[in-house]
């Protein structure tokens, strides 16, 4: 008795379970939602954020053809609001991950932060970082091509992809300040519950109300997102 072959797929068969396995042949819901965009983004894992657009920004096109036609605010409030479904990373590329994928990917976010492209680039234009600094202090939020406008920077790109010197500072700072801004928030965190602490083993007579302990503190709590 000769011993079975392993199995064979026809190309058809293949076609099939690669469209299938990227959910392009299930059932579209009457009305998309947020638990639908959910079980979606679970199995598919990201979303790719890319500013090249030609009928729509490429995020927004893997939920229509997986689920149909959507309002764009479930996405907006998925992405922009807590509890958030979705968070910005750097997977591949820039794109949107379940928070559980954001949270596994803290070594690389780390590694990014702590580079030797960070450390030289970070040293050799320093000046550069300061200048965006002062645009952006005094403008407000901006592009890295208006902040190129207003230092008078050419962008520099030798190609498609490649970043000129503004938006690799940007980028660079951007990391900064949310590691810095990371670092208050665990801080504060740290400083409330020490006040809890100390509060809650005070005498009853000298604690303070509840209500005025919030509202002291209130407005460091909406700043941090706490």
């Amino acid at each position: 008795m000769s011993a079975a072959g392993p199995p064979v797929m026809s190309l058809p068969q293949a076609r099939r379970v690669g469209v299938a396995a990227q959910q392009l042949t299930g059932r579209r819901p009457a009305r998309v939602t947020r638990a639908n965009l959910a079980r979606m983004t679970e199995h598919v894992g990201v979303l790719q954020i890319d500013s090249v657009s030609v009928l729509a920004r490429a995020h927004l096109l893997p939920v229509l053809a997986r689920l149909g036609p959507y309002d764009l605010a479930v996405l907006d409030r998925a992405t922009a609001r807590a509890p958030r479904l979705l968070v910005e990373e750097i997977a591949h590329e820039a794109a949107y991950v379940p928070p559980e994928v954001y949270a596994l990917l803290a070594h690389r976010r780390a590694a990014r932060r702590e580079g030797s492209w960070a450390l030289s680039f970070g040293a050799e234009r320093a000046d550069l970082l300061t200048r965006i600094q002062a645009v952006i202090g005094e403008r407000g939020a901006l592009t890295s091509r208006e902040v190129e406008r207003v230092l008078e920077s050419p962008g520099g790109r030798a190609g498609w992809w490649e970043w000129s010197e503004v938006k690799t500072a940007l980028e660079l700072l951007g990391r900064r300040s949310r590691g810095r801004l990371r670092a208050r928030r665990e801080a504060r965190r740290r400083a409330r519950r020490r006040r809890r602490a100390g509060r809650d083993h005070r005498p009853a007579a000298h604690r303070p109300e509840v209500g005025c302990w919030r509202g002291e503190h209130e407005p460091a709590a909406r700043l941090g997102g706490a």
